[in-house]
């Protein structure tokens, strides 16, 4: 019953109203019921006490004259009072002179009973001759704790059946309109109707909420058929929208298809003439020419070739921009490509007092599969803009492999330089399409700014990564990390066994003598370095 009462908000009520008010009256009559325990308790010893006096002052002659046929008849008067258990009399040193029960049990097993009264009143005459001794039974008492218990229990009941049945008729005022208002609220969100409304039938809080929840209701129904009016509105737009991003992406990907047929076409167009420019330029060099001519076909030469590296530059952004680049995998030789790049650019940094060094580790496999024709565009466009922003000292090439998981192999290439170096804006937007560190860049190095663009692409591509490291005036570091496979294809350069020679590096340049010792100590060579001929000469002799 009390579960089934528990589950609703009037039956708490109920059950709330029922337990206060039993509570109340266990509480007033538990307080009742101990002023009347402790009054009959006193009442009790002081009944016992009298006849204890009483009894005092009847024995005393018979004390005196030691006649316990008396003391006796004196004793057993008491057997009037039913609550007296036993009664003595000792003399003045203690000893019982006579005693006395009036239950069925020894007097020893009376005086240990806690539960019973113990009274004593002095014996005397002139000086004091002795003591009475009396136990009084504390039945009586529990029996009347025993009553008061039922009674108090019974009334308790009583209240709590009474204060549920007047609570559930007062009830009805409260939970009445706050059950009509959940059940509009569990019909409201089952059925998403905010047309329906709870009658209010009173102006207290109750009253209050239900005016509040109807206006609640109210609100969202506004703002629902407001969200109903937007929803057709923007569903109209969006529809509308939706037709024109398909005719635009109809045009776009016409131009795309345009772009990228125009671009296979002028990509055979342009490079065509501009070839054939430069192998006539190239023909005419052994002709006997003076110095004024000579130099008229070499700047000839050298801007066909730079506009040849532009129209490169500029298609081959375009194929990758149109999503038509392919890698290739096939065979390559890492080391041979890494100094075909070296001697390509030798010529243009060697007119610059620039020195390029390469240096292939012991670690790189000599044969991987890839596409040798990007990784040397890669390597090109990096080294080439390095020569470019390096006035003087030196740009170094270093091919490493790096952890390898099975038969794919991290192949990292670094180019450092000792060039005019970046800051961290222009690092920033490096490899951004036609980007160059600042406007005055182009008019002094030249370029399209598109060569580190096409290579973070490439690189992407290849699932690899690219990075660089710079400050201004310390020059800058480039570094490309790609995924490369094993390839089992054997190495066509042929290995000679120079292991035992003795060989002597005379290099005044520190990066050229760390390439060469790198070489030498994989072929098992002993060398030794040394920074000018006069250090050299001394060491060989």
């Amino acid at each position: 019953m009390i579960g089934s009462l528990m589950r609703s908000l009037r039956g708490k009520l109920m059950l709330l109203a029922g337990i206060v008010s039993a509570l109340a009256l266990l509480i007033c009559g538990s307080m009742l019921q101990y002023d009347a325990y402790t009054g009959k308790k006193r009442e009790l010893q002081h009944r016992v006490q009298t006849q204890a006096n009483i009894m005092a002052i009847s024995s005393a002659a018979a004390l005196a004259f030691d006649d316990a046929e008396a003391a006796r008849a004196t004793i057993e008067a008491l057997a009037g009072d039913r609550a007296i258990l036993a009664a003595e009399i000792r003399r003045a040193d203690g000893s019982v002179f006579i005693a006395h029960t009036f239950a069925s049990r020894p007097l020893a097993e009376i005086r240990r009973e806690r539960t019973a009264v113990h009274v004593e009143s002095d014996i005397a005459l002139q000086n004091r001759i002795g003591e009475v001794h009396v136990w009084a039974s504390s039945a009586e008492l529990q029996a009347m704790v025993v009553r008061a218990l039922f009674v108090l229990s019974a009334a308790a009941i009583a209240s709590f059946i009474v204060a549920l049945l007047a609570a559930s008729w007062l009830q009805r005022m409260i939970s009445a309109p706050i059950l009509a208002l959940a059940r509009t609220a569990s019909a409201v969100s089952q059925s998403r109707n905010y047309e329906l409304r709870v009658q209010a039938h009173s102006n207290d809080e109750v009253g209050v909420l239900i005016t509040e929840f109807n206006g609640m209701l109210a609100q969202i129904e506004a703002q629902a058929s407001e969200l109903r009016s937007n929803q057709q509105q923007l569903e109209e737009k969006v529809a509308s929208r939706t037709a024109e991003l398909a005719m635009a992406l109809k045009d776009a990907q016409a131009a795309a298809r345009a772009k990228a047929d125009f671009l296979a076409n002028m990509s055979h167009e342009i490079r065509t003439p501009m070839n054939g420019v430069i192998g006539m330029l190239e023909l005419m060099e052994p002709e006997r020419l003076d110095p004024q001519r000579r130099s008229m076909l070499e700047t000839a030469r050298n801007s066909a070739e730079a506009l040849l590296g532009i129209i490169n530059d500029v298609l081959d952004f375009s194929k990758i921009d149109a999503g038509k680049l392919v890698l290739e995998q096939i065979d390559v030789e890492l080391a041979p490509l890494a100094e075909e790049i070296a001697t390509l650019f030798a010529r243009q940094a060697q007119g610059k007092d620039v020195e390029v060094a390469c240096l292939v580790e012991s670690s790189v496999p000599p044969v991987v599969r890839g596409d040798p024709t990007r990784m040397r565009q890669i390597l090109a466009n990096i080294v080439g803009n390095a020569i470019k922003f390096t006035e003087r000292g030196e740009v170094s090439i270093t091919l490493r492999a790096l952890e390898s998981e099975g038969e794919t192999v991290r192949l990292q290439i670094v180019v450092a330089d000792t060039g005019i170096g970046m800051t961290a804006e222009t690092m920033a937007k490096l490899f951004q399409s036609f980007s160059q560190a600042d406007s005055s860049t182009t008019r002094r190095f030249g370029g399209t700014g598109l060569g580190l663009a096409i290579t973070k692409r490439l690189v992407d591509a290849m699932r690899g990564e690219i990075t660089v490291q710079s400050e201004p005036g310390r020059g800058s570091v480039f570094s490309v990390t790609i995924p490369v496979l094993r390839s089992t294809a054997p190495s066509a350069r042929r290995r000679v066994n120079l292991e035992g020679l003795k060989v002597l590096i005379v290099d005044d340049n520190s990066t050229n003598r760390r390439v060469l010792e790198h070489y030498l100590n994989a072929w098992r060579v002993h060398c030794v370095r040394a920074e000018s001929p006069l250090a050299g000469l001394e060491l060989a002799t």
